[in-house]
């Protein structure tokens, strides 16, 4: 275990982060055009997906099956070596981003990262932590300010504390689980995530209260990002960070008041 700091850096998120860097019907997430995208439209942060290959090598994919990045893929990424999915993906238009190539990149942008674990059974968790690790030091991205690890797995976050605790960790959550809260407040996680479909202002104020800052995904709706915002969410995970910025938010409520305004007159 790593001792060289057993506290857990806390970080200030900004409102707004990039999903898969920034997606559209033109540009792929967790890809380099999305990542240049994301930093176009003002993203200071941005949230990419990483998962082990059956040759132990991570790469940089939502899809677990390799038809959903490549047309010409089959079966799952992690029951498939690199060297292929690479040859997949190369046909499709794009070859797949290995975790090293992806953080290279973004740290050639200047942008920050959190990087989700994605796990399945069949993968260890520990051993994706620990490589996920190892390439957060080699990209320069250890320093517990730039980066943060997040996932739906229990396992993966407690390996991230185990291994690297001064590398900030946040607990994901799809359906408002018993026991969510204690448990990221267990793994010293010092924010927590939710499907916005659950983000009810309740949850949201329990969680602040219990000291996390909260992350909602996925939001791309304006008047969805105001609402939450209005219920004291922290952060909204975005595939379009300008249509959802601080700005086009100030502007857009300028804008109902000057109406409010108008009515009364």
């Amino acid at each position: 275990m790593n001792n060289e700091n057993k506290e857990t850096a806390q970080i200030k998120l900004p409102k707004i982060m990039g999903h898969q860097g920034c997606q559209d019907d033109n540009i792929k997430g967790n890809a380099k055009a999305a990542f240049v995208e994301a930093k176009r439209q003002g993203a200071e942060w941005i949230e990419i997906d990483v998962q082990s290959t059956k040759d132990n090598k991570l790469v940089l994919s939502h899809s677990y099956i390799l038809s959903g990045i490549s047309k010409y893929g089959k079966g799952l990424v992690c029951r498939t070596n690199l060297k292929d999915i690479q040859e997949s993906t190369a046909k499709n238009g794009e070859k797949i981003l290995t975790l090293d190539e992806g953080l290279a990149y973004i740290k050639e942008l200047g942008l920050k990262v959190n990087i989700e674990i994605k796990t399945v059974p069949l993968v260890s968790s520990f051993k994706t932590v620990d490589e996920t690790i190892k390439a957060l030091k080699r990209q320069g991205f250890d320093d517990g300010k730039s980066a943060y690890i997040s996932s739906f797995s229990k396992k993966a976050i407690y390996a991230t504390k185990f291994l690297k605790p001064n590398i900030p960790r946040c607990l994901l959550d799809v359906a408002n689980t018993p026991r969510f809260l204690k448990d990221a407040k267990k793994l010293d996680c010092f924010a927590v995530g939710f499907d916005k479909r659950f983000a009810t202002k309740k949850l949201i104020k329990k969680a602040k209260n219990a000291g996390f800052q909260t992350v909602v995904f996925t939001s791309n709706q304006l008047e969805k990002a105001e609402e939450l915002f209005n219920k004291g969410v922290d952060v909204i995970i975005t595939d379009r960070p300008q249509a959802l910025s601080n700005e086009t938010i100030s502007k857009n409520l300028a804008k109902t008041i000057t109406q409010l305004k108008d009515k009364l007159r």
